[in-house]
């Protein structure tokens, strides 16, 4: 870590005299006055930081689609030391560990000048603060799936993985800043495991397992001057923005790519300026193969979900237009979807395999436009967020969940095969840099894609009356009862013509259900 700019005449006290151990940070409660301070001391590199306000924290919870983390926002204004005025504001992103170190970063305070070019010595700091939903049976479902502890590991650990063969910084332009991480499943769950987890099925350790404890303050890219947004996820994406998305995703699974093919063959060297120790391909896969550490039970309900949910769309369309394909439906939901997806979890890994977002769908991307841009029409940066659901396995389905998610079928017929094209070439010179003497063809590429179409349709049609719907419920505090209550009112939304919402959600699964069928998909 740089050192501050320093005088000659102020001497900078050792560290211990003016930064507690970050690792006392694990939970919102632990976010003190003080505490945010040394966070900032740390990141900034400046260790005579003063906090000068600090905001109430604002609960933006109760989302429907954000089951998997309590979220907070905070404003901070702050006033750098005297001794530290660099030249010029940085751009290089910081991860602060749990144990308080930082990861090598050499950033300095950004810097805010006035009209006369004089700098300033204050900033308003604004965070986005992430931890464990409060739920009783969602905590009792992430004792699976760890999604929490996914993003944490996210941050303090694959991050600077990719540093080590790309450079440092190299997956920074879409990644939020993170400012401080903690996750008590952290420092057990890195390794092989308990004795207890390792030897028992799940359903005999899940009850004794803790649940987990944790923060995670990331940078609110909403506030930044170059400011990022969503687009509003109930309309399909235009292409313009689906290029950018695909190219970006292409690079994301790419680079993994690379980085797992020198894992595995023990080819990855501490390089690059960087100071992080290579983890190994077998911590990588038992850690991040988090699609098989679900049970198939978990599976079942989400197919349970999304056959009521197309059946339902199909009889209101029309029970007389819609007969054939709603036999089509029933026998592929009775049973081909489980014979499908135990075939699909029981696939052994390829070469082709990356790392995969999991969770890739237009509400965990966020745009930034030209200024000159005022219509918003084509982006010229993206952020990509929420990792909590990082899984290894084959790329395809980070584009099936996105595709069926965020287009319609004039899209897809008019633009899919052009965009997976650009998307192809670019992850394919990633491909040829891990593998040179590897055959993968553009038509192998979009053959993977069909046999993933089951699994996209599965989700999609499961997943889109949830994210889509305009019913909100508290689901921090509404206890058990919200999932049914959630349920129940969404039910009457979809029932209720007037609503464009469940129009669009109707328009939207019925047309996957009559391209599934022409593609011999159901």
């Amino acid at each position: 870590m740089t050192s501050p700019t320093t005088s000659t005449s102020v001497a900078v006290p050792p560290k211990y005299e003016y930064l507690k151990s970050l690792s006392d940070i694990q939970s919102i409660r632990d976010l003190s006055e003080d505490a945010v301070r040394d966070i900032l001391r740390q990141h900034t590199c400046d260790h005579g930081l003063e906090v000068l306000e600090m905001g109430a924290i604002e609960d933006m919870s109760g989302l429907n689609d954000a089951f998997n983390s309590t979220i907070c926002a905070l404003r901070i204004k702050a006033k750098f030391s005297a001794f530290s005025k660099p030249a010029a504001a940085a751009t290089t992103k910081t991860t602060t560990s749990n144990s308080g170190d930082s990861s090598g970063s050499d950033m300095m305070p950004k810097v805010v000048q006035d009209s006369a070019n004089q700098e300033k010595t204050e900033e308003e700091f604004h965070f986005v603060i992430k931890s464990p939903p409060k739920m009783s049976f969602i905590r009792q479902v992430h004792k699976l799936s760890r999604p929490f502890f996914n993003e944490v590991s996210w941050y303090l650990d694959l991050v600077p993985q990719l540093d080590i063969v790309f450079g440092k910084g190299s997956i920074d332009r879409i990644l939020p800043t993170c400012y401080h991480a903690y996750s008590s499943y952290y420092a057990n769950d890195m390794g092989e495991g308990s004795c207890c987890i390792k030897s028992c099925p799940w359903f005999c350790w899940l009850p004794c397992r803790r649940s987990e404890q944790g923060v995670l303050i990331l940078e609110n890219v909403k506030k930044m001057s170059q400011s990022f947004e969503m687009y509003d996820k109930r309309k399909p994406l235009p292409l313009n923005h689906i290029r950018l998305i695909f190219a970006e995703l292409a690079h994301f699974h790419g680079k993994w790519l690379v980085w797992i093919q020198k894992c595995k063959t023990g080819a990855l060297k501490t390089e690059n300026n960087t100071k992080v120790e290579p983890i190994s391909f077998n911590t990588f896969k038992a850690t991040y193969n988090t699609q098989k550490r679900i049970p198939k039970l978990l599976y079942q309900q989400l197919k349970n979900v999304a056959k009521k949910t197309v059946i339902k769309m199909l009889h209101k369309q029309g029970e007389e237009q819609e007969r054939e394909y709603i036999a089509k439906c029933e026998a592929f939901f009775n049973r081909s979807a489980m014979r499908m997806l135990n075939e699909y979890m029981d696939k052994a890994p390829t070469d082709v395999f990356t790392l995969c977002h999991g969770d890739f769908w237009s509400n965990n991307i966020m745009f930034s436009y030209p200024p000159e841009d005022q219509a918003k029409a084509k982006p010229n940066q993206l952020i990509i967020i929420d990792y909590q659901l990082i899984n290894y396995g084959h790329p395809a389905y980070d584009l099936v969940y996105f595709t069926y998610l965020n287009t319609d079928l004039e899209f897809r017929d008019a633009h899919l095969k052009e965009v997976l094209k650009e998307y192809y070439d670019i992850y394919h010179s990633y491909l040829m840099r891990a593998y040179p003497d590897m055959k993968y063809s553009f038509e192998d590429f979009i053959g993977d894609f069909h046999y993933h179409k089951p699994v996209g349709f599965t989700t999609a049609c499961s997943v889109m009356p949830n994210v889509m719907s305009t019913t909100q419920l508290d689901l921090e505090t509404a206890g058990i009862c919200a999932l049914r209550e959630l349920q129940q009112k969404q039910e009457q939304e979809l029932n209720d013509d007037t609503n464009p919402s469940s129009l669009e959600i109707r328009r939207r699964i019925v047309q996957m259900v009559h391209e599934m069928a022409r593609d011999g998909v159901i």
